[in-house]
């Protein structure tokens, strides 16, 4: 029953099915205001077997409680009350059908720090919608009773303390405690062998972190007061210290401080740094040798960027008012360069020239450039108001191989209108040889900053490497089609194409490279 928004009450058949294994009702937007109960009870399963816990639920005007569930996803207003987690939630959801673990039926009961547990659950996520300052704290007492557990979300719960036996839980492999009141984490944390992911986002009072040693993904954004990175013991760090892959520390506003500890995580693949405060990116940046994405958007004060990790490939730097130059090496190669909205960038063309010039290659790729600009480059061929242009391939004596073309198409928006090109925000197919179709797909927020009455326009140049064996024979009647798609909550249209040209990749062009 997922998704039946027209849905204002419960079926009287789910209440009396007491048996019922599997419930889905979330995203029932009717029955946001349901009072759903949640307990629990010891059950033996079978002779010789060990007591587990499974959890009951109540829904108004049920006829019998469910006991069975295995597999439940529901929202509401639901009040938790198990031994050891308490509290009020908006989603709850869990997993419940996994074998029972071979090493959890050899272990000696008087080991196990709990009489029963729930231990045939994979997934549990009890969470609240959004964070409230003022909402009562969710109460987190233990968590030893899911030993089994490989995901575990207690999301914007208002939680003040992780118990210390989250450390016994040795499959969780994902972690989101994202916005809670804690301060600290249970050094016992760095038991968990398995753990591959922990967000940690809007959790604001966080100061400190523990070792996490097998950490590939870690997400910080909003941890204003976080004084130090993770954890590493000198026994660490001789053997070469994190696996951590992706990190995201948007939005800290310690970040200067927590940057000079970037260069302990080497193997680093992608970093986000947006809405901080720096007037340059931090040093230890360039020490990232495997770094291949870095996400600068919205920093407000930032100046520059130069000298980045030559494996850079995403670049991603919108709303960067102050932004005034971006420096790439010469055999720097960008497959995705987002510089929307930095209306102080003051050398486009640099830009443009060297984006141009690294598509001159046998191997051309699909590649993205966007940044300020009110037209097509006159370079460019067959510039052509509106959505559409024709493809048309100059002569050259002797026919050199066509490795493609760069499209560039000029956006209007409002001013009110705030346009990004996030990853993969854009797409082409060829359609019959005759057609080639590119929809831009950007992401569009509502400035709150300008007035209604304002209808400014601001003007953007995209420009699309488009990797293509053209038929030579058929350029006569091949065309470029461009689309500018916004998501369906936008009510009117907020922007449009103006104007459209093209430049052709040829072979022969590798050797004298674009100089105009």
């Amino acid at each position: 029953m997922k998704g039946c928004t027209g849905l204002e009450q419960t079926p009287e058949s789910i209440g009396s099915s007491s048996c019922l294994q599997r419930l889905d009702l979330s995203h029932c937007d009717g029955l946001i205001n349901l009072q759903i109960h949640i307990s629990e009870k010891t059950v033996l399963r079978e002779p010789g077997h060990r007591r587990r816990r499974q959890m009951i639920l109540r829904l108004p005007r049920a006829i019998k409680k469910l006991s069975s569930l295995g597999n439940l996803s529901i929202e509401g207003k639901i009040h938790i009350g198990l031994w050891h987690l308490r509290g009020n939630a908006e989603h709850l959801s869990f997993i419940s059908e996994q074998q029972i673990p071979k090493e959890y039926m050899v272990i000696p009961k008087e080991r196990l720090p709990f009489i029963s547990s729930f231990y045939d659950f994979k997934s549990l996520s009890i969470k609240r919608f959004s964070y409230s300052e003022a909402c009562t704290p969710f109460g987190c007492i233990s968590l030893a009773g899911f030993p089994f557990l490989a995901e575990l979300n207690l999301i914007n719960l208002n939680i003040k303390k992780i118990p210390d036996d989250i450390g016994l839980l040795q499959s969780l492999e994902k972690l989101d405690l994202s916005g809670n009141d804690f301060r600290s984490l249970p050094t016992s944390m760095k038991n968990l062998a398995k753990l591959k992911y922990a967000s940690l986002s809007n959790c604001s009072k966080l100061e400190a972190l523990p070792e996490l040693t097998e950490l590939q993904t870690l997400k910080l954004s909003g941890c204003t007061n976080l004084e130090s990175l993770l954890e590493l013991s000198p026994a660490v760090y001789d053997i070469g210290g994190y696996d951590l892959l992706a990190l995201e520390l948007d939005n800290c506003k310690n970040v200067q401080s927590l940057s000079h500890q970037l260069d302990r995580f080497t193997g680093l693949t992608s970093v986000d740094l947006s809405s901080n405060d720096f007037d340059a990116i931090p040093a230890s940046i360039r020490e990232l040798v495997s770094l291949g994405t870095l996400y600068l958007n919205n920093c407000k004060k930032l100046k520059s960027v130069e000298k980045l990790p030559q494996s850079v490939k995403h670049l991603y730097a919108h709303g960067c008012d102050s932004l005034e130059s971006v420096t790439l090496s010469p055999n720097q190669s960008i497959k995705h360069l987002d510089l929307s909205h930095c209306f102080n960038l003051q050398q486009n063309e640099q830009l443009i020239t060297q984006f141009l010039n690294d598509g001159y290659s046998q191997k051309v790729s699909q590649r993205f450039l966007c940044l300020p600009g009110n037209g097509v480059p006159s370079y460019f061929d067959n510039r052509s108001s509106g959505t559409s242009t024709k493809i048309a391939i100059p002569p050259i004596r002797l026919t050199p191989k066509h490795l493609g073309f760069a499209a560039g198409i000029v956006i209007s928006c409002e001013s009110s209108s705030n346009v990004q090109f996030p990853a993969f925000s854009y797409d082409w197919n060829c359609e019959d040889d005759e057609v080639i179709r590119i929809n831009l797909k950007p992401t569009l927020n509502l400035s709150p900053e300008i007035e209604e009455e304002v209808t400014v326009q601001s003007h953007h140049l995209v420009i699309i490497h488009v990797p293509s064996s053209i038929n030579t024979e058929k350029t006569e009647d091949l065309r470029l089609e461009s689309h500018l798609q916004f998501s369906e909550g936008n009510r009117f249209p907020l922007g449009e194409i103006k104007a459209c040209g093209i430049r052709m990749i040829i072979s022969q062009d590798k050797t004298k490279k674009m100089t105009n």
